[in-house]
């Protein structure tokens, strides 16, 4: 269904094409007819997409936001941040205690170097083929299983720092020392050098709404509009309300601009 915006518009496109359709079957007078259409088909564009958009609603909010959690359960020894605090990727934010996992690790350690002696002292007899096959067998797996449960120990106390997967700051400290981790989030952290504009709009904008375009948008408490690049759009309306929500992202790196603020078409 046409939008009550664009139907005037589309109307008098309309009534144009007949009468150009009409007058030249009865004056032939060769390309200008087409053109004169599509120079009229053109300027009813143009006056549509010069329109304002229609914004219902608009927050400004970060472009990444992230409730991050440990991969382990156990007690937190150590939070290294507080709220507010800017961190980079990879920055360790929050440690567990690591007693019991590092003693297994070692104890995985030594089994290893146990089994790769093992295979060291009998490696002339495996290679003259003196032993037996299934012996053979047994001191290559036993060496083998030893590696892989020392990698996975490793593995598990590597989960028991907590980094940062991304340049951000540290919006929440959900969790102090002492605590159980769980499966609950501890951290949350938000990227505010990009940000993003989350919005929902009416029909008549959805042309203009579309992913790469490039908007102004007026955002409180700033004396200047900024400027964003689509980068989300629904591909339906809703239909009790004919709107559609739609973002757009912009540069912040000068962080003047706080997210959670409003903001509305110029």
């Amino acid at each position: 269904m046409q939008s009550l915006a664009t139907a005037p518009y589309n109307r008098r496109s309309t009534m144009r094409l007949i009468i150009t359709s009409l007058f030249c079957a009865c004056f032939p007078i060769g390309t200008v007819c087409a053109q004169t259409g599509q120079d009229s088909i053109i300027s009813d564009a143009n006056k549509v997409s010069a329109a304002p958009l229609a914004i219902a609603s608009c927050i400004v909010r970060p472009s990444r936001d992230a409730e991050l959690a440990t991969g382990l359960g156990g007690i937190v020894d150590k939070v290294n941040v507080v709220a507010g605090q800017r961190v980079a990727q990879n920055e360790v934010l929050l440690t567990l205690k690591q007693d019991l996992a590092q003693s297994s690790f070692e104890l995985a350690a030594a089994r290893e170097r146990f089994a790769q002696r093992a295979v060291k002292r009998n490696q002339s007899l495996i290679d003259e083929r003196l032993l037996a096959d299934s012996e053979i067998d047994r001191l290559q797996s036993e060496a083998s299983v030893a590696t892989l449960e020392r990698q996975k120990i490793a593995a598990e106390v590597d989960l028991l720092t907590l980094r940062a997967p991304f340049d951000g700051v540290v919006a929440e400290v959900l969790i102090n020392a002492g605590e159980w981790s769980g499966e609950r989030p501890v951290i949350r952290l938000i990227n505010v050098d990009q940000l993003k504009l989350s919005m929902t709009a009416k029909q008549q904008s959805f042309v203009a709404l579309a992913p790469g375009a490039q908007i102004t948008m007026a955002v409180f408490g700033q004396g200047a509009a900024v400027q964003a690049t689509v980068v989300e759009r629904a591909p339906m309306l809703e239909a009790a309300s004919a709107s559609f929500v739609a973002s757009a992202q912009f540069d912040n790196r000068q962080r003047q601009i706080v997210p959670g603020v409003a903001c509305r078409a110029p």
